[in-house]
C-alpha cells in the first residue's frame, strides 16, 4: 500500500476511534467518517471493506496491538509479577484516552448477542488468560494465577470507567490505589508485590550512586524474590550529578581535556540535558543546558592524600568545561558544587574564563587560594559577553557563608590537607577577594548563604557571573520527577556514606525523605557511618526517615570497609527486604 493510502486509512481509523467512543457504533455512520477525513462513503469503503470491516479494524488494529505486545514482553520475562502486567497496561492506556473512551462504549454496547463486536468481547479476556496462562508467573504458594488475572480484568474496568468520568485525573495513580486497597485473594491484596525506590547518593572514596543502587537492587532481590525496584540514583549537587541528570532527561555526556586541581592534564566529563530538561527560557523555549560537576576537573578524589595542596590547588579546571559547554553551545549552565580540592573561592575557574586577579603592583597572582591574601583588584575587561551573559544555577548542599567561624576555610579546608596556619590564611584569602569583588561591581557575596561552597567558589560564581543558587537535591528531584516516583512505591530505601549531623540539611536522604513524606511512604537510610546521636536521630525522623542502618558487618579497618562496601550494602538491604517481607506476610493473615 502506498504512504499516501496508509495515511487515508490511518485518517480514517482515528476518525472511527473518536466517533465510536462518543456515539457507539449504531450512532456512527460511514457518511460521517467520510466527511471528517474528507472522502466520499465509497471512498472510506475502499480502505476498510464494511462499517462492520472498520469496527473490527479499530479494535485489533489500534486497540490491541499495543497491550498483546505487553503479554508478548511478559512471556520474554523469567518470573514475571501479574501485577508487572497490569502496571504496564495501564501505563499504555493512560497514553490512550480516546481509545479506551471507545473500548468502553463499545464493550458496553456490545452486552447485546447481536452486535458485531459481541463475540470480540466475549472471547478477548478468554483469550488472553488462555495466554496468559502459560506463563510462569511469580506469586506466593496456593495464589491461583487464574483467578488473579479474571480479578484483574475487572478491576481495570472498573477503574478505567471512573478515569474517564473525571477528566484530568492520573489512571496510573488510580490504578496503584485501587490495587493496593483491592479486596483479599489468598492471605493478602491482589498483588502481594512490594515495591521499592533505590534512591541512594554515592558512597564517597568507595562507590558512585548508580553502583550504590544496584547493590541495594541486588540485596532487596536476595531479601524479597518478588519485589518490585526502580533505581533513581542522586545527588546533592557534588559527585553523580551528571550522571543523574543526563540519564534522566535522556541528554549526552561529552568527554574534555582539562586540568586537576594541581594542573596537571586530565580528560573528563560534562554532559548536556536532554529535550525539557531544566526550565525554559522566556520566550517559552527549553534552553540547552549543560551540566557541569566541580568534582569532575577540580575534585578532591582526584588527588591523593600526600599530594594535597590546599593553598595551591586551583578551580581552574572546571572553568575549562564550562569554556568547552558554551563553545559547544549551552545557553545555560547547572554547576554542582561539591566535592572539591580547592579554597580559591573560585578564582581559577573566573580565570579559565576571561578574568584576571591583580596584587598591588597589577602582576597576575598565581593559581590558588593561598595567593589571594595579596589580592587588590580584579580585571574582568577580557571576559567575553558569551561567558558574562550565560545563566549559572549553582547546585549547592551547604549553607555556608564564605568566611569566619562557618566559612569554607574554617569547616571544609582542613578535610583538603589544610592546617591551622593555612586555614587562617586562606580565610584571609576569601576575605580580600569578597571585598574585590564589591569594588569591582557593588556585590556582596561574604555572608551569603552557600558562598562558602566548593571552597567559596559558591561566593566567587555569585559575585562574578550571572549566577544563581539552588538548594541541589531540590534540582535533582525535580528533574527525576521524584514526587511520581514516591507515590509509586510502597518504600524508599536512600543512603550515603556518612549518616551524621550534615545528614537532615540538605543532603540527598532528607531531601527524598521530606519528598516522600509528604506521598506518605516510609525511608530506611543505610550508610557506611551511622551516627546514633539522638538529637540527630531526631531530625532524621522529622524529615521523614524511619530507621537507618549501618552497613558495615563488624570492625574493621578502613580500607577493608571501603572495599567491601558494594557487598555490604546488598547484605544490608537484603536483610531490610527480608524483614519488610516477613512483616507484611504477617500483616496480611487473618486474625485468629
Amino acid at each position: 500500500m502506498a504512504n499516501d493510502e496508509v495515511d487515508r486509512r490511518s485518517a480514517i481509523l482515528n476518525a472511527a476511534v473518536e466517533c465510536f467512543g462518543t456515539l457507539g457504533y449504531y450512532g456512527t455512520s460511514l457518511q460521517r467518517i467520510a466527511t471528517m477525513v474528507n472522502l466520499t462513503k465509497p471512498g472510506v469503503l475502499h480502505y476498510v471493506g464494511s462499517k462492520e470491516g472498520l469496527l473490527h479494524a479499530v479494535l485489533d488494529e489500534m486497540y490491541d496491538r499495543e497491550t498483546e505486545d505487553v503479554t508478548a514482553g511478559m512471556v520474554r520475562d523469567e518470573r514475571p509479577l501479574i501485577a508487572e502486567m497490569w502496571r504496564r497496561t495501564v501505563a499504555v492506556n493512560a497514553k490512550r484516552p480516546e481509545l479506551v473512551h471507545m473500548f468502553s462504549t463499545l464493550s458496553a454496547e456490545a452486552l447485546n448477542p447481536d452486535h458485531p463486536a459481541h463475540d470480540y468481547f466475549a472471547e478477548r479476556e478468554e483469550r488472553i488468560v488462555e495466554v496468559a496462562a502459560n506463563i510462569r508467573w511469580h506469586v506466593p504458594e496456593g495464589v491461583d494465577a487464574e483467578q488473579v488475572l479474571r480479578s484483574g480484568f475487572a478491576m481495570m474496568d472498573g477503574v478505567q470507567l471512573r478515569w474517564l468520568r473525571v477528566p484530568g485525573r492520573d489512571l496510573n495513580e488510580m490504578w496503584r490505589a485501587a490495587r493496593t486497597s483491592s479486596s483479599p485473594c489468598h492471605s493478602g491484596r491482589l498483588s502481594l508485590t512490594m515495591r521499592y525506590l533505590l534512591a541512594p547518593d554515592s558512597f564517597k572514596e568507595a562507590a558512585s550512586a548508580q553502583a550504590v543502587a544496584e547493590s541495594i537492587r541486588r540485596g532487596v532481590a536476595a531479601g524479597d524474590p518478588g519485589a518490585e525496584c526502580r533505581m533513581m540514583p542522586l545527588s546533592d549537587g557534588g559527585e553523580g550529578l551528571t550522571d543523574a541528570l543526563v540519564q534522566a532527561t535522556g541528554g549526552e555526556l561529552r568527554s574534555e581535556h582539562a586540568h586537576d586541581a594541581l594542573g596537571r592534564p586530565i580528560i573528563t566529563r560534562y554532559g548536556f540535558l536532554g529535550e525539557g530538561g531544566f526550565g525554559t527560557s522566556h520566550d517559552g523555549e527549553n534552553p540547552r543546558t549543560a551540566v557541569v560537576e566541580l568534582a569532575a576537573a577540580s575534585g578532591i578524589e582526584r588527588i591523593s592524600p600526600a599530594d594535597r595542596d590546599p593553598l595551591a590547588a586551583s578551580t581552574f579546571g572546571t572553568g575549562e568545561l564550562i569554556r568547552a559547554a558554551i563553545d559547544a553551545g549551552a545557553e545555560r549552565i547547572v554547576l554542582g558544587l561539591g566535592g572539591s580540592a580547592t579554597t580559591d573561592g573560585g578564582t581559577g575557574l573566573a580565570r579559565a574564563l576571561g578574568h584576571r586577579f591583580l596584587d598591588a603592583d597589577d602582576c597576575e597572582l598565581p593559581l590558588g587560594g593561598g595567593a589571594l591574601p595579596r589580592l587588590a583588584r580584579i580585571d574582568d575587561t577580557e571576559v567575553p559577553d558569551d561567558v558574562r551573559n550565560i545563566p549559572i544555577v549553582l547546585a549547592c548542599d551547604v549553607t555556608n557563608p564564605l568566611t569566619g567561624t562557618d566559612g569554607a576555610a574554617a569547616v571544609f579546608a582542613p578535610q583538603k590537607g589544610a592546617n591551622p596556619e593555612q586555614v587562617a590564611l586562606l580565610d584571609c584569602g576569601l576575605g580580600r577577594l569578597a571585598d574585590a569583588i564589591t569594588a569591582l561591581n557593588g556585590r556582596k557575596i561574604t555572608d551569603k548563604p552557600g558562598a562558602g561552597a566548593a571552597g567559596g567558589t559558591g561566593g566567587g560564581m555569585l559575585g562574578l557571573f550571572n549566577a544563581t543558587m539552588r538548594p541541589g537535591i531540590e534540582l535533582v528531584l525535580d528533574l527525576l520527577h521524584a514526587r511520581e516516583a514516591c507515590a509509586w512505591a510502597d518504600v524508599v530505601i536512600t543512603g550515603e556514606g556518612s549518616i551524621d549531623g550534615q545528614t537532615p540539611y540538605g543532603k540527598v536522604p532528607s531531601g527524598i525523605a521530606r519528598l516522600a513524606k509528604s506521598q506518605g511512604k516510609p525511608v530506611i537510610a543505610i550508610g557506611g557511618k551511622v551516627t546514633r546521636d539522638p538529637n540527630v536521630t531526631a531530625a532524621l525522623n522529622e524529615a521523614g526517615i524511619v530507621a537507618t542502618f549501618g552497613i558495615a558487618p563488624g570492625p574493621a579497618a578502613l580500607p577493608e570497609l571501603l572495599t567491601g562496601t558494594k557487598r555490604n550494602v546488598e547484605a544490608t538491604c537484603a536483610a531490610i527486604a527480608s524483614l519488610l517481607s516477613v512483616a507484611r506476610e504477617c500483616s496480611s493473615r487473618p486474625h485468629q
